[in-house]
């Protein structure tokens, strides 16, 4: 008997009706490599994003020293010409004229020169030749009084008494005249100059920006769980994973001592996880009502509700009916204001700088949100789990700066951050959020 197209339909709907076919063995395999594979590239992100970071960093490093290399070179040539001609003139004078001269400069009671300050050398030869007196020129600050002092020096005749030699080093003190050139001569060179203390730049503000990766800590109470709690961590880290997110904000930070430093500021942060294996179980006695167990906590869904985008994803059923296995992850995120509160001390302080960081961050909850995700669209899910608003962070880190200028400072500074503190207010599972990022960023002193 010929088939009817148009039963065609009911043909198949009755011999096909209720029909289920398991999956072989071999593709379960499959899907757990596939899986394995996805979770390995997500990790590899976090050092890509690290490395191209710090290529940046060291790139910048490299182009600013090779810079002022440059500009010192160039600066220095006419330099070294001027002083060159200064010490050729000085060295044309006679010995004689050297020592007059000198001497007239020590006499003098109205010049500016200290003369308690002022050693002679008691090992210089009556007589040197022109070699080493442009020897102890080259050694010695360039100075050349004014016209005016020049005359007054002329008027009044060299006191021929003699000079005794002191045992203590001269000092030069602040805008304190210095013999130079031909006057020189007759001087020790052994100057001591005392040394002064640079002033300490009490405040910096800067910018800050960082990749972030982003899990959790579990820990379970076996005793009095729901029944929508599964007891048993393995069963949640194989089926949860990390996220990666990003941080940024402004910082600032008040000098205490040269080493010691007090820094806060104003950070945002995202934290979470992602299930990329989402399995649900059916309630007892209830058709169509489903709970999706994650460590964050329970989501329920109606299976005759499921939107569209999701229903078309593949969904598949057991063959019980009792459990639903989506073709989809589901993002639980939580985003944070936090306000840091550190303690910075050097280890390293040059223009290349070392230092260590610690302290408390607490983090105000601004939002949270929970999401499937199927071929880059988001549907939304409705979240009835309560959550702690403020959580308080512990953090260490070590911070990498380079000076550009006296006030301007570029970072790199790898931190890690705990909470220590559950999220969850229904503590049948104890949630800690921790995250670890690398900042870079800029900031000016003043």
């Amino acid at each position: 008997m010929p088939i009817d197209d148009q039963n065609i339909d009911n043909l198949f709907q009755a011999n096909l009706k209720g029909f289920k076919e398991k999956p072989p063995v071999y593709a379960w395999d499959k899907i757990k490599e596939e899986l394995a594979l996805k979770r390995k590239n997500r990790r590899l992100m976090l050092f890509r994003w690290s490395a191209a970071a710090a290529a940046i960093f060291i790139a910048f490093l490299t182009g600013y020293y090779f810079a002022s290399f440059n500009l010192n070179n160039e600066l220095s040539e006419p330099q070294g010409q001027e002083m060159a001609a200064i010490y050729e003139s000085n060295a044309n004078k006679t010995v004689e004229e050297n020592q007059v001269t000198a001497q007239i400069f020590i006499d003098e009671p109205s010049h500016s020169i200290d003369t308690e300050a002022i050693a002679i050398n008691e090992s210089l030869p009556e007589v040197i030749s022109d070699d080493e007196a442009i020897a102890i020129n080259e050694s010695l600050p360039v100075v050349i009084p004014d016209e005016k002092e020049i005359e007054q020096t002329k008027k009044k005749p060299a006191s021929s008494e003699p000079i005794i030699p002191s045992t203590d080093k001269p000092v030069i003190q602040p805008n304190q005249f210095v013999p130079s050139g031909a006057e020189a001569l007759a001087f020790d060179a052994d100057w001591v100059i005392p040394k002064i203390e640079k002033k300490l730049l009490k405040w910096s503000v800067g910018g800050k920006f960082a990749p972030v990766y982003a899990y959790r800590d579990i820990s379970i109470k076996t005793e009095d769980l729901p029944s929508t709690i599964i007891p048993d961590e393995s069963y949640y880290n194989n089926l949860e994973n990390e996220i990666y997110s990003f941080s940024g904000g402004v910082d600032l930070k008040y000098h205490i001592k040269k080493k010691l430093s007090f820094q806060t500021g104003l950070f945002y942060s995202k934290l979470g996880q992602v299930n990329n294996d989402v399995v649900a179980y059916r309630y007892p006695d209830d058709k169509y009502e489903f709970v999706i167990p994650t460590s964050v906590g329970p989501i329920d869904i109606n299976s005759e509700k499921i939107p569209k985008e999701l229903a078309d994803s593949d969904i598949r059923e057991d063959s019980t009916g009792n459990i639903l296995y989506f073709n989809a992850d589901i993002y639980q995120n939580f985003e944070y204001i936090e306000v840091p509160l550190l303690i910075n001390y050097k280890i390293l302080d040059k223009r290349f700088g070392v230092q260590l960081a610690g302290g408390l961050s607490p983090g105000f909850m601004v939002n949270n949100s929970a999401y499937f995700q199927v071929d880059k669209q988001e549907i939304n899910i409705d979240r009835t789990e309560e959550f702690y608003t403020v959580i308080y962070n512990s953090i260490v880190g070590l911070g990498l700066n380079y000076a550009v200028s006296k006030k301007i400072n570029f970072s790199l500074a790898p931190t890690f951050k705990y909470s220590l503190r559950s999220i969850r207010k229904d503590h049948s599972i104890e949630y800690y959020p921790y995250s670890f990022s690398i900042y870079t960023g800029i900031s000016y002193s003043f």
